[in-house]
């Protein structure tokens, strides 16, 4: 077992756990549009949502060519969104991390390890040669009355 691997995943689960953030006091959730450049026609939208038991963060795309695009928090990648020809995409992450899909009500999608604090922090989507296509700067809390 290599407690050196282990060590900081337990810490980071810890520091995430609902509870810390004051979710003991009912579901909460923050949601924020990405916006891109103008006249590109992309759209995205992030979600974080903080129960008692478990916090989900989610990035939905639109607009965008096909492709697989990285998102940044706080200019780490997190993750690839993968767009369809459609020109939609999504990325999920759950503090679950063991779980191994969440139902949507049109499809399932496979959920992430959510190691990370979106919160605060800014996020990106970056296409494949390197230029920002959507970001927000995301709230650090919900709106007032959506705790």
């Amino acid at each position: 077992m290599n407690v050196r691997a282990i060590i900081p995943a337990v810490l980071c689960a810890m520091a995430l756990a609902p509870a810390a953030h004051g979710a003991a006091r009912g579901p909460s959730a923050i949601e924020m549009r990405l916006t891109g450049a103008a006249g590109n026609g992309a759209a995205g939208v992030a979600l974080l949502r903080i129960t008692e038991a478990a916090m989900r963060f989610s990035v939905r795309v639109e607009g965008l060519p096909a492709g697989a695009y990285e998102l940044r928090v706080g200019g780490l990648a997190q993750g690839l969104v993968f767009v369809d020809s459609g020109g939609a995409g999504e990325i999920l992450f759950d503090t679950k991390l063991f779980e191994k899909a969440v139902a949507e009500p049109r499809r399932e999608l496979e959920a992430m390890p959510l190691s990370f604090d979106p919160r605060g922090k800014l996020l990106q989507i970056v296409g494949g040669s390197g230029e920002v296509v959507l970001e927000a700067a995301f709230p650090a809390r919900p709106p007032a009355g959506r705790r």
